[in-house]
């Protein structure tokens, strides 16, 4: 019996830290090698419902091995052995699927041989190892470059607010909309206000796939402001890294803000996330374990 954790990994790169997160976890306790299934990257084509996305978790240095296809038909096609052990209800090679959002006791307790299929949104996977998880995703300061460099010395030297505002294909995607939906000014402006009446001299960044549009909506408005832009593609990880450096974090529904205000080690900071996460009521009902508690929700 080969011990090992398979994880299907899908998404952009704040989901495939979700995925990563919750598979190193369990490999961790049972001593195990972790394969990653990057197969779903190799999916180019832009069509809709669907974004093509990369691999993206190399930019923390960690330690795999990508899972070839007999890897994977280990899982998929059991032998007569294998099917036996399953009836026997002994360990197998087990597919191990996400039935929703929720955090799910039965995956943090399987053992391996495991492969893990879903997306994995919720922090209760990481209770009690909150500090191994922020050692997984430690950023490379040392590969930022000079522009960047700055921004992450003024954010260090103020009180600030990372508001990060996710358009993309939650816009420009007519399924991916009716999905996710995007978080509107109204939200924004509340989570704004906010925040200043916490403190009127917070310095607001803003982080956005689109800042065109943010900075038509927000460029008037009164205080500081920063826009920081070119951190994309290759180098939206800088975006991740400067947001959770900022005091304080308005988040979109994304997980890739998500991850940035989870990440933030500010032990006084406070986190506006959006109200409803899923514009799609059958995965809304869902979404009860995604948002810590200690977080505002508008």
């Amino acid at each position: 019996m080969r011990n090992i954790i398979l994880i299907k990994l899908n998404g952009g790169l704040g989901n495939q830290m979700f995925q990563y997160a919750l598979g190193r976890l369990i490999a961790l306790k049972h001593e195990a090698e972790i394969l990653l299934d990057k197969e779903l990257f190799d999916l180019t084509e832009i069509k809709p419902g669907h974004t093509p996305r990369e691999y993206e978790l190399e930019i923390f240095g960690l330690d795999h091995a990508s899972a070839s296809k007999e890897d994977i038909n280990y899982f998929e096609q059991l032998t007569v052995i294998h099917k036996i052990r399953r009836e026997l209800n002994l360990n197998y090679p087990k597919m191990c699927f996400e039935k929703d959002f929720r955090f799910d006791a039965k995956i943090e307790r399987a053992v391996p041989p495991l492969y893990l299929r879903g997306f994995f949104q919720t922090y209760k996977y990481y209770s009690g190892y909150e500090e191994i998880v922020r050692e997984f995703f430690k950023f490379p300061n040392n590969k930022l470059d000079p522009e960047n460099r700055k921004t992450l010395a003024e954010i260090k030297g103020t009180k600030s607010v990372a508001v990060h505002i996710r358009r993309g294909d939650y816009v420009k995607d007519n399924i991916t909309n009716k999905v996710h939906g995007v978080c509107g000014l109204e939200y924004y402006q509340k989570a704004i206000e906010k925040m200043k009446e916490m403190d009127n001299e917070m310095v607001f960044y803003f982080f956005s796939d689109d800042m065109d549009w943010v900075k038509t909506k927000f460029g008037s408005l009164e205080g500081e402001k920063k826009f920081i832009t070119k951190n994309d593609g290759d180098n939206s990880w800088k975006d991740m890294m400067l947001m959770s450096s900022c005091d304080h974090n308005i988040i979109a529904n994304s997980s890739f803000s998500w991850w940035a205000a989870w990440l933030n080690t500010n032990k006084s900071k406070m986190v506006i996330a959006p109200k409803r996460w899923f514009k799609d009521p059958d995965k809304e009902q869902f979404t009860s374990d995604l948002i810590p508690k200690e977080w505002i929700r508008l």
